[in-house]
């Protein structure tokens, strides 16, 4: 029996460096905050009905595949579509404060996508504009704090509480 192809993208089209040590910082902080709690969704459910599966062995429970993924498409495509990185600016632009310049709108698209190269094959993000809200905003928040204020949001550590 012959195997299905992998997933494969076009190789990354973009020229990244121009970017900065701390742009690409950022980028790191965006992939594993905001797009992996976009996708978290997904992998919540599957790991439920793996649990359900291997722990009940029930199948007729377990959410079908296709309708999990059913509005979502891979991470890297959503993220490259200019009608997206278009939204994630105007949104950005939409807060109190400094509109983005030419200059700071050319990194923040620069930034979104690096991100989009950044992002392996498998990973899913809602593809449906009305469903995006969430996806925008943050992505949104994070460039606009660190392209008027250089600064990267931390990170939070959830097993450091002493």
């Amino acid at each position: 029996m012959a195997r299905a192809p992998r997933v494969s993208r076009p190789k990354a089209s973009a020229n990244h460096s121009a970017l900065t040590d701390d742009d690409l910082k950022l980028v790191n902080y965006l992939d594993g905050q905001v797009i992996y709690n976009n996708a978290r969704g997904y992998l919540a459910t599957a790991e439920q009905a793996r649990d359900w599966f291997l722990e009940d062995g029930k199948l007729d429970v377990c959410p079908r595949f296709c309708d999990v993924v059913a509005d979502q498409d891979y991470a890297w495509r959503v993220l490259r579509q200019p009608k997206f990185i278009s939204a994630v600016i105007d949104y950005a632009n939409g807060f109190d404060g400094p509109k983005f310049d030419e200059a700071q709108t050319a990194k923040a698209q620069a930034i979104l996508i690096r991100l989009s190269d950044g992002q392996p094959v498998d990973v899913i993000l809602e593809s449906d504009e009305e469903n995006q809200t969430d996806l925008v905003m943050e992505l949104a928040e994070g460039l606009f704090h660190y392209l008027h204020s250089g600064v990267i949001p931390e990170v939070e550590d959830e097993g450091d509480e002493d």
